[in-house]
């Protein structure tokens, strides 16, 4: 859902979130979902860029891309999203116990 969301909207797709929900809902239903999302997405692109196909083939791009990654790539995206989290937690408390961030505590004058 949110990689047809946050991606209709950087190419500015108008309701980009509602079709991104929508789509990545209905995507779990094998060729007909996709076909449901697609069509939808595809059908705004048409209605808000008409004479200007540069934009239609970016979201039609979006869509095709999506169907690369498909199913399996959701399905990694929750753990591989925690083991992100979990090696980010890491890396900032080893950060803050460097002498690189103690010495600009320091300098600042922070306690």
């Amino acid at each position: 859902m949110g990689y047809y969301a946050l991606s209709l909207s950087l190419v500015g797709l108008p309701f980009a979130i509602a079709v991104g929900v929508v789509t990545g809902a209905v995507s779990v239903i094998p060729y007909v979902g996709m076909f449901i999302g697609t069509s939808l997405g595809m059908g705004v692109a048409l209605w808000q860029f008409w004479g200007d196909p540069g934009w239609i083939a970016a979201v039609a791009a979006i869509y095709a891309f999506g169907t690369v990654f498909g199913c399996a790539a959701a399905l990694m995206a929750a753990p591989l999203a925690a083991i992100a989290g979990v090696v980010m937690r890491h890396l900032i408390d080893r950060y803050r116990a460097s002498a690189l961030y103690k010495d600009q505590v320091e300098i600042e004058g922070r306690p």
